[in-house]
């Protein structure tokens, strides 16, 4: 049975070193700080997360788009990243600084493509798609 995927409309963009730093004082994973700043979690630690990120220059940020379950996110921190939520749950991060790519599905990362391309970005989207 395939659940619905609860849509994103809002999120705190935070950059790799922010990102660490929420690890490192709430002594949480990647995949935590990640879910606090997109609202998957409402615990208490990812409202204190959520707080902490804003304090130290986060910018809660809403989509661009929606068009067939994907959103994107386009952020102007440091590593200038684009974050695309597909509808199946799978999500995108792609560094417009570095062209580093990587694919997470069910928390987990199960792709990374180095020197991404425009022309590349609708590859790993039919690659996100087709996961689950």
């Amino acid at each position: 049975m395939r659940t619905k995927t609860k849509v994103k409309t809002r999120m705190i963009a935070v950059d790799s070193v922010l990102r660490e730093k929420l690890c490192r004082i709430f002594k949480v994973g990647d995949r935590a700080v990640r879910n606090a700043l997109d609202w998957s979690s409402d615990s208490e630690k990812a409202r204190k997360i959520r707080f902490t990120a804003l304090q130290n220059g986060g910018v809660e940020i809403a989509p661009v788009g929606g068009v067939d379950g994907v959103l994107t996110f386009h952020d102007s921190d440091k590593d200038r990243m684009m974050r695309q939520y597909l509808g199946n749950g799978a999500v995108i991060e792609l560094s417009k600084a570095t062209g580093v790519g990587n694919v997470y599905f069910g928390g987990e990362a199960v792709a990374r493509y180095e020197d991404v391309r425009v022309r590349n970005i609708e590859e790993i989207q039919h690659y996100a798609a087709s996961l689950g």
